[in-house]
């Protein structure tokens, strides 16, 4: 069960995650669509200082929900959460251009919801960051929980691990950024540890991606077909922990 600080935290991420979606709109509707490269480069930018923007915000509202749990659960002695703003500008400029590429095609409305869906994912990611980089500071805390939506693809929910926590400093966050989940520190010695398995799915792919892309590997293929094996072998139990969430 999800407790009612977090459904408070995820409530007030959505809501800036929807004024970036509106911004991203409003300077969607003042650009000609018939460049490709230059809507390209344009909305770019705009995701960009959307990132600086509303990332600052959801960074501190970040830190007041990883206070604020750390008092609820009443964990002994004193810290206080910092934030993390920064993120992946060069991975952000090649997720617009796989955004802007159903222009090609003449379809702007596609176009502008993936863009809106990228600009979403940072900010959501910007906050997810922070918990993560307060839990290696923190001295009491145990690692983080990924926190799934029961909307959530299969992949998401799989990574989910009803409950156990992320130890490891180098475990990514990666997801679907139209899933939007979060992460949610977690102070509980005997939480179970996710698989190892899970460490694997969670990295991120754009490396993967470069690397085939320099060498000709087949390197990205073979990952997602490892995952696709996962998560189809694990069927009954992604179900049953779906049936959970909210």
């Amino acid at each position: 069960m999800v407790d009612m600080l977090t459904l408070e935290y995820r409530a007030n991420i959505a809501k800036i995650e929807a004024r970036s979606a509106r911004r991203i709109a409003n300077s969607w509707r003042s650009l000609s669509l018939d460049n490709v490269a230059t809507v390209r480069d344009a909305m770019t930018d705009v995701v960009l200082a959307n990132g600086i923007a509303y990332g600052e915000t959801t960074s501190l509202l970040a830190a007041q929900y990883y206070d604020d749990l750390r008092v609820s659960e009443r964990v002994p002695s004193k810290y206080v959460a910092d934030i993390a703003t920064d993120f992946d500008t060069a991975a952000t400029a090649g997720s617009i251009r796989w955004a802007v590429d159903p222009l090609n095609g003449g379809s702007s409305t596609d176009a502008l919801a993936r863009v809106q869906v990228v600009g979403s994912g940072i900010v959501n990611a910007i906050a997810s960051q922070t918990v993560m980089r307060n839990v290696g500071a923190d001295p009491r805390a145990q690692g983080w929980n990924r926190v799934a939506r029961a909307g959530s693809c299969d992949f998401c929910v799989m990574l989910s691990q009803r409950g156990a926590v992320y130890k490891s400093a180098t475990a990514d966050f990666a997801a679907h950024n139209n899933d939007k989940c979060s992460a949610r520190p977690s102070w509980d010695a005997s939480a179970p540890e996710v698989d190892v398995k899970a460490y694997e799915a969670s990295q991120k792919t754009t490396r993967l991606r470069e690397l085939d892309k320099a060498d000709g590997g087949n390197r990205l293929a073979h990952h997602q077909a490892n995952i696709a094996g996962w998560i189809e072998g694990n069927t009954k139990t992604l179900d049953a922990f779906r049936s959970e969430l909210l």
